[in-house]
């Protein structure tokens, strides 16, 4: 079975214990800025399963830094990324905010941010700069499933603040001076940002 076989099971598996992975729509985004842009180094927040960065790393010539926090989703994403023998072009690592000084110091050209959303401003004040000027920062589910953008209605009280929190974080990235921001619609929504 050849890597790309490996993921579409790994997809699978996600999906059937509805593990939250990149959709294809945004996988389709992500594919087309990295070839666009000439992207060769790629940091992602929020890695879960492994999914979105290993089928990053079999279409691209890309070098994939992902963090993730939680142990059982590490550990079950380390499997995977050695199960389609991507060790290679992804580095793996665990950990939150605090991961910094373990990262390579050379500028990012793509930096995905895909992981609590409540905290997607912290996460985009963090690992922000350490992308190159002109490179690009790309958030998803900024539309969370209908909720940020008010075709679903928020019922309980966590949801709500939670809903404030990712429509806090889009009109404050709108009026950063610092990146050129566009929203897009597509899958459960995004944001693409481009370094000034």
């Amino acid at each position: 079975m050849n890597p790309s076989e490996r993921l579409q099971q790994i997809k699978q598996k996600a999906l059937q214990e509805a593990i939250p992975i990149i959709s294809d729509e945004g996988l389709e985004i992500l594919s087309f800025l990295i070839s666009k842009h000439q992207v060769h180094r790629v940091l992602e927040i929020g890695t879960a399963v492994g999914y979105c960065a290993i089928a990053l790393s079999i279409a691209h010539p890309v070098e994939v830094t992902t963090i993730e926090r939680n142990e059982s989703m590490f550990q079950q994403a380390k499997a995977h990324i050695a199960l389609c023998m991507m060790e290679s072009k992804i580095t793996l690592i665990q950990g939150d905010a605090q991961v910094l000084e373990l990262l390579d110091p050379l500028p990012f050209d793509l930096l995905f941010i895909d992981a609590a959303k409540a905290q997607y401003q912290k996460f985009f004040e963090k690992f922000s700069p350490l992308v190159k000027v002109g490179g690009i920062v790309v958030c998803d589910n900024l539309s969370f499933h209908g909720f940020a953008d008010g075709t679903q209605v928020a019922l309980s009280r966590d949801l709500k603040q939670l809903v404030r929190k990712i429509n806090r974080f889009k009109t404050w990235l709108s009026t950063e001076d610092a990146w050129e921001t566009s929203f897009l619609s597509l899958g459960d929504g995004m944001s693409i940002s481009f370094k000034k």
